[in-house]
């Protein structure tokens, strides 16, 4: 496994603002496998505010789309967040049931 990382870039674009809309907090996942666990993320970490756009950036396979799949309560199977939190206005998207997770990316997250 590489030791790559992900940075994260932002830019306000209306202002300075304190209000959190997204935070992801030590987010972990591995992807169990018959040749055993890969671990794609550890201890990532990322917050956007109110106005502001990021990105993801970093080299290939260093976990970007793990990161993101796994910021919306969707990371792909194998794989399975086992530590961490992701926070969207202060709800932990991790433990919301299924037709919530829906509603959530159907009307809040685009």
């Amino acid at each position: 496994m590489r030791n790559n990382s992900i940075e994260q870039l932002t830019k306000n674009s209306n202002g300075s603002s304190d209000e959190k809309i997204l935070a992801a907090r030590d987010l972990s996942v591995h992807f169990f496998t018959s040749e055993g666990v890969v671990k794609a993320l550890n201890g990532f970490d990322l917050t956007i505010g109110s106005g502001e756009m990021s990105a993801l950036v970093g080299e290939s396979g260093s976990g970007k789309s793990v990161a993101a799949w796994s910021l919306v309560g969707l990371p792909r199977r194998p794989g399975k967040v086992v530590a961490g939190d992701v926070l969207w206005h202060e709800k932990n998207v991790l433990s919301m049931s299924d037709d919530r997770l829906g509603r959530l990316r159907g009307k809040e997250i685009v």
